[in-house]
């Protein structure tokens, strides 16, 4: 599979996970089903905080980068209610 394949695919995934938010399940639940997507279109450089990979050959991936920020949003939030 060709990089532009992978990310196509990838941003067919990532617009799959964010559309089941839609249905029921809990947000912990669907952390848990996409971390690993969530860990395949992070860029970490180490100690510095992820950033989606959602461009190839000058095309943007905006479900990638939609479900990149929309998954941090939800981790952050359930940490802040673990915190209470």
């Amino acid at each position: 599979m060709d990089s532009t394949s992978k990310y196509i695919e990838n941003d067919h995934k990532c617009k799959t996970a964010i559309m089941e938010l839609r249905g029921n399940i809990t947000v912990p639940k669907w952390i848990d089903m996409h971390a690993v997507l969530f860990k395949s279109i992070c860029i970490q450089p180490e100690g510095r905080p992820s950033i989606a990979s959602s461009h190839c050959s000058g095309v943007h991936y905006e479900w990638i980068s939609n479900f990149h920020h929309l998954y941090n949003a939800l981790l952050k939030y359930m940490m802040m209610e673990e915190d209470d």
